[in-house]
């Protein structure tokens, strides 16, 4: 069973989605050079924290009702701020270097260059005709995987999908190609991939479509 987490819950959720994320290849880009211990501070503290206080009001995010063993994030992209995350991205800078002296402020900043590649949300534009539906966050402790989890979590979104937004589109976005063929498996298909100039990091966007749309 799924269950909209609580604003006091905010914290070990952000713990939980550092763990899940920090690996990945954006976040190792973009703390290359830096301590790891403080790197995962600041993307737990400075980054998940604060994205999910201020996501919370304007999205919707489930967990397993077991516990935080498993998250799932929609937001609807006709909500004006999915296309406002800059100025919020900058203020989250600004308070992670609070921890950071200058030269890993500068190190950062350099980092994060070539992902600026990747932030925008107005690919889907291209690919469906009305303002789609956002899986946003999708996250599995690892000690969860396999064990069906996965499937409950996404039918679970599919459904609420159906009635916290009027649009036939699904969007999603992942950096791991592994994840593809998993996403392929509940109905997405692959529209497009970006990789950013250094070959480093490819991301993976994906569409899911519903109703009359799907035979389209």
């Amino acid at each position: 069973m799924m269950r909209r987490i609580s604003r006091n819950e905010i914290r070990p959720l952000s713990a939980f989605l550092a763990e899940q994320f920090y690996e990945t290849e954006p976040f190792q880009s973009a703390m290359k050079g830096i301590d790891p211990d403080k790197a995962k501070q600041l993307i737990t503290e400075k980054y998940y924290e604060q994205l999910s206080h201020f996501l919370y009001e304007r999205s919707a995010i489930f967990v397993s009702d077991r516990n935080i063993n498993g998250m799932i994030m929609g937001v609807d992209s006709k909500n004006k701020m999915v296309y406002s995350y800059a100025p919020f991205i900058f203020d989250l800078i600004i308070k992670a270097f609070v921890l950071c002296s200058r030269g890993e402020r500068r190190r950062i900043l350099q980092n994060m260059k070539p992902l600026r590649e990747l932030s925008t949300a107005n690919w889907a534009k291209k690919y469906c005709h009305e303002a789609p539906y956002i899986l946003a966050i999708i996250a599995i402790d690892k000690t969860s995987r396999g064990t069906g989890l996965c499937r409950e979590m996404l039918e679970f979104f599919f459904d609420y999908a159906k009635t916290a937004s009027t649009s036939h589109y699904i969007t999603l976005e992942t950096y791991t190609r592994e994840n593809v063929p998993l996403y392929e498996h509940f109905g997405f298909r692959l529209a497009e991939k970006k990789t950013i100039a250094d070959g480093s990091i490819t991301e993976y966007r994906m569409i899911r479509k519903s109703g009359n749309e799907a035979a389209k």
